[in-house]
């Protein structure tokens, strides 16, 4: 399925009408008109969607679409490349690791590193197992 954007301009967004603001993000630089960046914003008027033999599937006005995302399996990929274990369950062996590590006065950081999660996530398991108020870290 391909997704064309129809009467748009790049620049600053007027939302006059029908036409609706719509950001990009690419995942990687793309180049466009001179220009190489990772987001476009384009102010649209309509949204067409193709199939595979470019036949039009849907032509509706842009005000009428109120998200277009990538879904749930996309922001767990996107948060897994940055916390290898996000979305997973805890080990018995990490608990008690966190348990141990709880106790002692270890920077954040290492925290998050150590059990590849983000920070909320490690003070939600901490919270579950009831370990309390953790030591402040020396500077």
């Amino acid at each position: 399925m391909v997704v064309l954007v129809r009467g748009y301009h790049r620049g600053p967004v007027r939302r006059k009408g029908t036409h609706m603001a719509m950001r990009v993000q690419f995942t990687s630089p793309q180049t466009w008109g001179g220009i190489t960046d990772t987001t476009l914003t384009v102010d649209a008027a309509r949204l067409v969607l193709l199939d595979g033999n470019d036949q039009v599937v849907l032509d509706v006005p842009a005000d009428v679409v109120r998200q277009i995302d990538r879904g749930a399996t996309a922001r767990t990929n996107r948060l897994r490349d940055a916390h290898r274990n996000h979305g997973r369950a805890w080990r018995d062996d990490e608990r008690a690791e966190l348990r141990r590590l709880w106790a002692e006065p270890v920077p954040r950081e290492d925290l998050i590193s150590t059990f590849g999660r983000s920070w909320n996530s490690i003070a939600s398991e901490a919270r579950r197992l009831r370990l309390g108020e953790r030591p402040t870290p020396e500077s």
